[in-house]
């Protein structure tokens, strides 16, 4: 892919940080795969990130600065040529082979004492 779509329904959050969270959540997949990332929420944050996570536009209420505004979004994004990051190459493996490591130190351990 040449770049990240993301639609969600973020009106469950409510008033609560949720819907920051979720955006934040965004940015990171943005930047774990090196690719631009269009956001567009129902309720919440919607935005365009580029692949270093940073968001270039999002609606906002120019007075209040209140996410939660109805409208609409323009700006530029760009198509981004797909290069293999270490997690979109190895994915979740390091983490699971370094608990396999703690689990084995731990039995090894009490198998000692």
């Amino acid at each position: 892919p040449h770049l990240l779509v993301n639609l969600t329904n973020d009106a469950w959050f409510g008033a609560s940080a949720g819907s920051r969270q979720h955006l934040e959540n965004a940015r990171l997949r943005a930047v774990e795969t090196r690719l631009p990332l269009l956001r567009a929420t129902n309720d919440g944050v919607t935005a365009l990130i580029n692949p270093r996570g940073v968001i270039t536009a999002e609606v906002r209420d120019p007075a209040t600065g209140s996410i939660r505004e109805p409208g609409f979004l323009r700006g530029e994004l760009g198509l981004a040529e797909p290069k293999a990051t270490f997690y979109t190459r190895w994915g979740d493996w390091p983490v699971w082979i370094s608990l396999a490591w703690v689990g084995l130190g731990l039995w090894h351990r009490r198998e000692a004492a």
